[in-house]
């Protein structure tokens, strides 16, 4: 879900739709927040993401090597990242599992270590 962040305050508000800023306006769908010089209020970084667009964060070598993998906690992590594409369910990159599971992947040398918080973040490739 997206959500504005309160500048001064770091509140976090969630909103139906993600915050645009229309003269002086921040419109989020089911709120409107008056921020005329874009100084109160920002967008903040969504952590969920559908599951089948997250799985492009990783390249094809990377993908490659990540499915051809017979470590167990890596075909466990591949099922669970399946079974969420299968049912176009999104992924939330703030859960310790899902961070857990990107460090684990370049411990064992599937990814590089630079580029763990790059898929955290989702960052396509």
């Amino acid at each position: 879900m997206p959500q504005i962040e309160n500048i001064a305050t770091s509140t976090l508000i969630p909103v139906a739709e993600q915050p645009v800023w229309v003269n002086g306006i921040w419109e989020c769908g089911d709120h409107r927040f008056t921020d005329p010089l874009q100084t109160l209020y920002s967008v903040a970084p969504s952590t969920t993401m559908k599951a089948v667009l997250w799985y492009n964060c990783f390249t094809p070598s990377e993908a490659i090597a990540i499915r051809a993998s017979t470590d167990p906690l890596i075909k466990e992590f591949v099922y669970r990242l399946e079974q969420l594409i299968a049912a176009g369910e999104t992924i939330d990159t703030s859960l310790g599992s899902v961070q857990e599971g990107v460090n684990y992947l370049a411990s064992i040398g599937l990814i590089t270590s630079a580029r763990v918080s790059q898929i955290i973040a989702g960052a396509l490739q």
